[in-house]
């Protein structure tokens, strides 16, 4: 059966698609798709959102805080989006490590 016009494309070549050839990251071995079930892997053995990001920036490049976060929630939300939930409780009181420099309209 072909695939209906404007239909999804499966939601791994989604998530392959855009983290190597629109954004560019650079993975381990260059296996964009273990990167990504390895994060769903952590956040099921229920590893917490800063220590996820941990490993992320010291695995993958760009390694910054804003990277790291994007490939995180992108992750989760195309590969195992029923982890979603225990992701974001993981996430409450978060703060980026002291090299990240505070940003806030308000300052």
């Amino acid at each position: 059966m072909a695939a209906r016009a404007g239909a999804n494309p499966d939601p791994r070549v989604e998530y392959v698609y855009d983290v190597v050839a629109r954004r560019h990251y650079g993975f381990p071995n260059g296996d964009a798709l273990a990167e990504g079930d390895g994060i769903c892997d952590k956040v099921r053995r229920g590893e917490g959102y800063g220590q996820v990001m941990g490993e992320v920036k010291s695995e993958v490049t760009p390694s910054d805080e804003f990277a790291a976060n994007y490939l995180v929630a992108y992750s989760v939300q195309l590969l195992c989006p029923d982890l979603i939930y225990q992701l974001r409780n993981s996430a409450g009181g978060y703060r980026p490590p002291n090299e990240v420099p505070p940003f806030s309209t308000y300052s």
